[in-house]
């Protein structure tokens, strides 16, 4: 989604993009876009809402303290003053307080166990440094390629509320 930047043909930098994960964060919290309004449609409606950054949570959900300020912080309006903008940049985003409850030795691609190392893509390289299994963790292996993994695709795309431009 269009940061309020865009819309408004000022400067855009990598905040922009901070905006775009803030938007996507949301969007995979509650199933909708921050901006999205069902009983209103008119696109140039939409851009004022991103303009001037009004969004809400559905009440419908309950959500922590540390991923509510996560996502405003990533949608604030100001890029200067948005989560991620120098000078700790991309340092602030990672030590927000909702990322403390993830665990520092999380494997990046852990190895499945019935099989070797990993291969990333179709390129047929391996994945250096790839941890063992954790005894106590659940993992699931899951390919956009296989069965499950096209699934988890099909109900991710369901999800998303395209907005469709018509030249006019």
């Amino acid at each position: 989604m269009m940061a309020p930047e865009v819309i408004d043909k000022q400067p855009v930098c990598v905040t922009a993009d901070w905006w775009s994960f803030g938007c996507l964060l949301f969007e995979m919290l509650t199933g909708v876009s921050p901006f999205y309004n069902a009983n209103d449609t008119n696109v140039i409606q939409l851009l004022g809402r991103i303009r001037l950054c009004e969004f809400t949570f559905p009440e419908v959900f309950s959500f922590s303290n540390a991923i509510v300020d996560l996502t405003r912080s990533l949608l604030t309006q100001d890029p200067s003053l948005r989560l991620g903008a120098a000078p700790l940049g991309q340092s602030a985003v990672a030590g927000h307080p909702w990322f403390g409850d993830m665990p520092s030795n999380q494997p990046t691609v852990p190895a499945a166990p019935h099989a070797g190392p990993q291969q990333a893509g179709g390129n047929g390289q391996q994945v250096e440094g790839a941890q063992e299994l954790q005894p106590g963790l659940s993992y699931a292996f899951v390919d956009a390629h296989m069965p499950a993994g096209q699934e988890l695709m099909a109900s991710l795309l369901a999800l998303s509320q395209p907005v469709v431009l018509s030249a006019g």
